[in-house]
């Protein structure tokens, strides 16, 4: 059967005009899997759409016990009264949010599918943009995923998102109610007291100041979301033009969730959940004044179950793998030197040329000075947004400012041509040019990084005269907090990173940096990066445990069977320890 035949059988595609059916189908490939194979591993990335053509494939779902369960096969079963056709397909998530697999797929018997990669789609709608608006479930889906939230990553799903309940909006009403009645009181003396033509706009004017400070109050009761995704738990808070809060905490460093219920907001159904780590004993991130209460704490800790599963499922499929390739270092070396080679020449063929220029080396250069973000392989680095700068100098600035103004009033003076004031003048554009340096110094040294493995915070004064590092593991990191700290802040996208670490250094804050936002993004892709580094190294260790023990027991048997062929004993592991009875 044709691929676009197959497209046409499948409700997802329904309705699709003809153009599109051939265009996607165009993109579709075609793999066999025999009988064992794995199509996808529980928390893969779900980038591929499959159609089962014909064979069978069993998915298997692993908790968090590790305990694997069978949920279902693909054709799924149907009763000969049915209606309905077999479902051939699986991975319609690769259309939309690409959300994880839950389950692994591995084939029963000799298997062929059609696979559509997220890849080639991502290509095709560059030559069709129409083609998503087509594709109904695709628009509700990407909707539904990122609920408009730009900072939600392509792995990332939110599942909810609260706001504050009404009753929260009362205190800031009260200013408002008291502003009204206040404003009243005074026009209604003023009616009596004075006369003026002028009454009507003061009561206008009372009445669009009352109405400001309430859009206002409304506003900042509005903008506080609370955000359940299934990789963290997030609060946004922002004042218009004035403060922006965001708080992130990964799912995994989740310890607790508390709900708490006061009098009298308990009774409106208004509760408070409090998300508690390791980071801090106040709890990193409050749900204030939210319905549903229950139902949130209820949907963290499935996001929890969820994540714990996947990084289980992760860490077996991993152990599988790594055991294999240990195997295969063993039993085919030569292979395995082949594709590493290979790799190498890859590797070296796709590597960025190294600059050889002057003018290249001098762009590097002044871009190391410079640029307040400098992404390399391995480290992100940020420094000191440049108004921290212009702070610390504008004294020296003005200084400098008025030594100009002094130098063109002696110059064009001729009653003020004397040796000793340019000397001086001279003097004092050294001292001033040495303060602009120093600060420009004390700016430059002070350096915030993560690498792929540990925070970085370095803050040191010109000269050496003083320096200060604390350095935190990537893996005591619990929380990242955002703090945009006023309206220069917002507008020029600067702000304060405070990371919350389960060590000794406590918390850590880089204060100022350019684009915040984009920071606690780069420190959570690091941390993941960490989590899978170091599962991979664990993995690694225990996969050569058991290739040892396996060789060590085909050793012993090879012994055996040389001894047993000989009628010889076979030599003791232990000196001076006699074979058991019965032993050949």
């Amino acid at each position: 059967m044709e691929a676009v035949e197959q497209l046409q059988q499948i409700d997802l595609f329904k309705g699709m005009p003809t153009t599109h059916l051939n265009a996607l189908a165009g993109i579709a490939t075609r793999a066999h899997f025999n009988p064992g194979e794995r199509l996808v591993v529980q928390g893969d990335l779900g980038n591929r759409f499959f159609i089962v053509e014909n064979g069978l494939v069993n998915l298997r779902h692993t908790d968090r016990d590790g305990i694997e369960r069978s949920v279902g096969v693909i054709p799924t079963p149907t009763s000969p009264s049915s209606t309905h056709p077999p479902k051939r397909y699986f991975g319609e998530q690769m259309f939309s949010n690409q959300e994880p697999f839950t389950f692994n797929a591995d084939a029963v018997r000799p298997t062929d599918v059609l696979v559509i990669t997220r890849d080639a789609f991502d290509q095709l709608v560059e030559q069709r943009p129409t083609l998503p608006q087509v594709m109904g479930f695709v628009r509700i889906a990407e909707k539904q995923r990122t609920r408009g939230y730009e900072w939600v990553t392509d792995e990332e799903t939110i599942s909810i998102v609260a706001h504050k309940h009404w009753w929260a909006l009362l205190p800031g009403l009260v200013p408002v109610v008291i502003l009204a009645v206040v404003s009243t009181i005074i026009i209604f003396i003023l009616r009596f007291v004075l006369v003026t033509d002028y009454l009507q706009w003061i009561v206008l004017g009372a009445i669009i100041v009352n109405l400001v400070v309430l859009g206002w109050e409304i506003n900042d009761w509005i903008n506080d979301d609370y955000i359940v995704t299934n990789q963290r738990v997030a609060h946004v808070e922002r004042v218009i033009f004035t403060r922006e809060l965001r708080e992130s905490v990964p799912i995994e460093k989740v310890l607790g969730v508390t709900l708490e219920r006061k009098f009298p907001s308990v009774y409106v159904g208004c509760s408070t959940v409090i998300v508690q780590t390791a980071g801090r004993d106040q709890g990193n991130v409050t749900f204030e004044f939210v319905s549903h209460g229950d139902e949130i704490r209820k949907m963290i800790q499935n996001e929890q179950t969820r994540v714990q599963e996947r990084r289980i499922a992760e860490e077996r499929e991993q152990f599988r793998q790594s055991i294999r390739q240990e195997l295969r270092h063993y039993l085919m070396p030569d292979t395995l030197a082949a594709e590493h080679a290979a790799q190498q020449a890859a590797a070296a063929a796709a590597a960025p040329p190294r600059p050889r220029t002057t003018r290249q080396v001098l762009r590097r250069w002044i871009g190391s000075w410079l640029n307040l973000e400098i992404k390399e392989t391995g480290r992100t680095t940020w420094r000191k947004h440049w108004i921290v700068l212009w702070r610390q100098a504008r004294a020296w600035f003005a200084s400098l400012l008025a030594l100009d103004v002094l130098a063109a009033f002696f110059a064009l003076n001729p009653h003020f041509q004397f040796p000793g004031y340019w000397l001086g003048g001279l003097v004092l554009l050294v001292i001033v040019l040495g303060g602009l340096l120093y600060q420009w110094e004390d700016w430059r040294n002070d350096i915030y990084a993560v690498t792929d493995t540990q925070v970085i915070d370095t803050e040191a004064l010109p000269l050496g005269l003083n320096s200060k590092s604390t350095v935190a593991p990537l893996d005591q990191v619990q929380d990242v907090r955002v703090e945009v700290p006023g309206t220069l802040a917002f507008l020029l996208n600067f702000g304060d990173v405070k990371i919350e670490t389960a060590g000794k250094s406590g918390q850590m804050v880089f204060y100022s940096i350019h684009n915040p936002r984009d920071a606690q993004e780069e420190i959570f892709r690091r941390l993941e990066i960490y989590r899978t580094r170091r599962a991979e190294r664990e993995n690694s260790i225990r996969s050569r445990t058991v290739i040892d023990a396996l060789l060590a027991y085909d050793r012993l048997k090879h012994e055996q069977q040389s001894a047993s062929a000989s009628g010889e004993t076979p030599p003791s592991e232990n000196p001076g320890v006699a074979p058991p009875a019965g032993a050949p």
